[in-house]
């Protein structure tokens, strides 16, 4: 297109605006500045990546993610999305490490949901690894508790023989699920 051509469309185009302009009574028009937009909280802010990329429920389990200070919210989302029961994960991995993969504990203790390979087996290498095998863990005691999420949280923290402190453990992790909107 030459320089005139686009001239000659550029005043097509303000001249039919002007002509629209005057069909619908538009007085003036005048350029205002906008509105400044408040400050977003952090935990608001929205995540990289997060289109569609991501399914509704990956979405909002990012989100929680996020607001645990995750270093990878989207992977972490992504991974437990998939799981049979991903409140519940979200949530032990949330009290267990900050949802952080790639955390290591004091004993020992790898991937954020802090499983203890020597007891359970070899974690895996991905997040999405580590959620399933967090997830076999959870679904054994589970059952093994007659279906009791407390007391399954509570072994999944103390073991065998758990205390005051795994019954905190389990009351926090319950608290964490009623966190998780999705």
């Amino acid at each position: 297109m030459s320089i005139k051509a686009g001239r000659r469309s550029a005043h097509a185009i303000i001249s039919g605006v002007v002509i629209l302009a005057m069909y619908i009574g538009v007085q003036s028009c005048e350029y205002r500045e906008p509105k400044p937009v408040p400050s977003v909280p952090q935990e608001l802010r929205p995540l990289p990546l997060l289109s569609s990329h991501l399914t509704l429920k990956e979405a909002k389990l990012a989100v929680f993610f996020q607001k645990q200070k995750s270093p990878v919210p989207v992977e972490m989302a992504k991974a437990v999305a998939k799981r049979k029961r991903p409140r519940l994960l979200a949530a032990v991995a949330a009290e267990e490490s900050n949802a952080n993969p790639a955390a290591v504990g004091k004993a020992g203790e790898v991937t954020a949901w802090q499983i203890i390979e020597r007891e359970w087996g070899y974690a895996g290498k991905t997040t999405e690894e580590h959620a399933k095998k967090a997830e076999e863990i959870l679904e054994h005691l589970l059952t093994e508790s007659h279906g009791n999420i407390r007391k399954a949280l509570e072994s999944y923290n103390g073991g065998t023989n758990p205390g005051l402190k795994s019954k905190r453990y389990a009351q926090r992790v319950i608290n964490q699920i009623g966190k998780v909107k999705i």
